[in-house]
């Protein structure tokens, strides 16, 4: 591992970690200032919301970090200039069909999502200003930014705004002040340059941008079936418990996916000698995770969360066991999009959507254990395929790979069976 890489992490972790960490931190604090409904009709919003964003990152930090040295700054051009355009778009298509939405969704404001998408429209122009950071190494500046927009947008104003309000508006405002912030401080730290473009330079970068993008759509689909099921099925109040639960799993996870898709996929276009050790932690912090939920799991959501949170212990239980799924997961996607090989994450991504939706279906699960036990085995059927598609890159033995992803399956079913 080179230099670059180590000093790379080191300020990628930093920068997680203080946004991870203050993230559990508001979780905990707003959890016993707003009901388990206030989260659950920002989670029904954010099905929506979360699909804009995912139209918007056409043009993200992806295909500017995995440009070539000599073409950041053109990749960088139609990155900010493709988000804008799509912003427009979505912005317009969104207002004409205001009403239905709101209907199918259950929800009353039309504040609350048009608040919401403003935040998706400014974080559709960072995620540009992101990627040109990481391609120039500008790792000591993301991480800085990410923290003081943290502490002083999202953590403070939702804190405060939910001392005041009491409602769902605590989370909305905390969004878009750190989002504002956030682009604020790269817009005056980053160095960017704007370069002429035309047809062939816009063809050339977003067929990665628009490959990307069509498995962000069925990685959303992975993200949000679970969770449209239980808004549709179960109500608000559940979704909101369910949310906060998953929310505690993929913190970790995206903490994680977050350093390694940063910093390693400028890397990961040579020579990938680092799985071995990446498995290893995975593990360890996997076994962990796991013990930590079975062990006071129920204790922790109760003094963490408040009482009214206790349903969320379960399902809690059943989605520590996928974060070891999830973060194999991580570093496979890194491997596809530093390669630009689309078709293989669009693989993994249908695979594991089909069987969570065949699941939900048939299944029709009665509970939110039961939607979570969905995503455990989705979430495993994912990684698996990831690993057989990538094995040679990254130089493992695929039958002990699978063996190891089988057995960890198992271990988790087996202990999940006797709760």
């Amino acid at each position: 591992m080179s230099e670059a890489m180590r000093q790379g992490l080191r300020h990628s972790f930093v920068g997680a970690a203080g946004r991870y960490f203050l993230q559990t931190a508001s979780i905990v604090i707003l959890a016993r200032l707003l009901s388990p409904e206030d989260f659950g009709i920002i989670t029904a919003a954010m099905i929506v919301v979360s699909f804009a964003f995912i139209v918007l990152q056409v043009g993200g930090a992806s295909i500017v970090s995995s440009a070539r040295e000599d073409q950041v700054d053109e990749a960088f051009t139609v990155a900010m200039l493709s988000s804008i355009t799509f912003a427009i778009l979505i912005g317009g298509g969104y207002l004409l069909a205001e009403r239905e939405i709101l209907n199918i969704l259950g929800i009353q404001s039309k504040a609350l999502m048009r608040v919401l998408l403003a935040v998706v429209f400014i974080r559709g122009l960072l995620g540009p200003l992101e990627g040109i950071g990481a391609a120039k190494y500008e790792f000591k500046v993301l991480a800085s930014s990410e923290i003081i927009s943290y502490f002083c947008g999202y953590f403070l104003i939702a804190i405060l705004s939910g001392y005041l309000l009491r409602s769902y508006w605590a989370l909305v405002l905390g969004l878009l002040s750190q989002s504002i912030l956030h682009l604020a401080f790269l817009v005056l730290k980053i160095k960017f340059r704007f370069e002429k473009v035309g047809f062939r330079e816009f063809k050339s970068h977003l067929q990665i941008g628009f490959s990307l993008m069509a498995n962000k759509v069925v990685s959303y689909g992975l993200a949000q079936a679970d969770n449209i099921f239980i808004n549709s099925f179960m109500g608000k109040s559940d979704l909101g418990i369910y949310s906060r639960a998953y929310q505690l799993m993929v913190i970790p996870t995206n903490f994680i996916g977050q350093v390694v898709g940063r910093v390693f996929i400028p890397y990961f276009r040579g020579e990938i000698t680092v799985y071995c050790r990446y498995r290893s932690f995975n593990i360890a912090l996997s076994a962990v995770a796991a013990l930590f939920a079975l062990g006071v799991g129920e204790k922790a959501v109760v003094v963490v969360l408040g009482p009214q949170w206790v349903e969320a212990y379960k399902p809690l239980i059943i989605l520590a066991f996928a974060i070891y799924y999830r973060v194999d997961f991580k570093f496979f996607e890194s491997v596809f999009v530093a390669r630009r090989e689309g078709k293989k994450l669009t693989i993994c991504n249908v695979f594991g959507l089909l069987g969570m939706v065949i699941m939900l279906v048939a299944g029709a699960p009665s509970s939110i254990e039961g939607v979570a036990l969905v995503v455990l085995i989705a979430n495993a059927i994912q990684a698996t395929l990831g690993l057989c598609m990538s094995y040679r890159s990254i130089g493992v033995n695929i039958g002990r790979g699978v063996a190891l992803n089988a057995t960890v399956f198992i271990l988790s079913w087996v202990v999940i069976r006797s709760l």
